[in-house]
């Protein structure tokens, strides 16, 4: 498997907690009744498997990789993704705050965790696309076999240094369990 399939593979799981977000995000500004524990879940996979790993890939070894291989960083794509990154890291930061206050029984948070969960998830379901339709593209043309095999296998070094030893098929459970809520909600 080609290291950006898996990268793709990988936002296909990442869409699954979006969904939840969005849907919980709705529910949040209808007045509805909102699980608090799927939005904790779905900030625990957005940090520590999408930031923490998926994104780990692609800065610490995708994206240099690219550099090297002439595609540009700034002012191009690879500085782009760099920045989503950075955007999407402070809107989850935005989500645990609110969240926590939420928890805490603030009900005047459930405004800004319904808009910071909806911002989040826009802006990864647009980084996607962008990675998925060009970004990926642009690596598979740039990088030779041998180059996208240190990748895919520098991708599981950093899932064992980054979330550890089966914190992956964890993080797949999790996303089972929350595409059964998404469905119920």
């Amino acid at each position: 498997m080609k290291s950006t399939d898996i990268l793709s593979n990988e936002h296909r799981a990442i869409e699954i907690v979006l969904d939840a977000m969005e849907k919980s995000a709705k529910r949040l500004e209808s007045g509805d009744e909102v699980d608090l524990a799927t939005i904790d879940d779905c900030l625990d996979f957005a940090i520590g498997f999408a930031d923490k790993c998926h994104h780990a890939k692609e800065e610490e070894l995708l994206f240099p990789k690219l550099v090297e291989a002439g595609v540009k960083r700034d002012g191009g794509p690879v500085g782009a993704m760099l920045h989503e990154h950075e955007e999407g890291r402070s809107l989850l930061k935005s989500i645990r705050k609110h969240l926590d206050e939420l928890s805490a029984g603030d009900e005047e948070a459930k405004e800004p965790l319904a808009e910071a969960l909806k911002c989040y998830a826009n802006l990864l379901r647009s980084h996607i696309i962008k990675e998925d339709r060009v970004l990926f593209e642009v690596a598979a043309a740039a990088l030779s076999d041998e180059e996208d095999e240190e990748l895919v296998k520098g991708f599981d070094d950093i899932e064992e240094r980054k979330i550890g030893p089966g914190v992956h098929e964890e993080y797949h459970r999790m996303l089972d369990d929350l595409a059964e809520r998404v469905k119920m909600m």
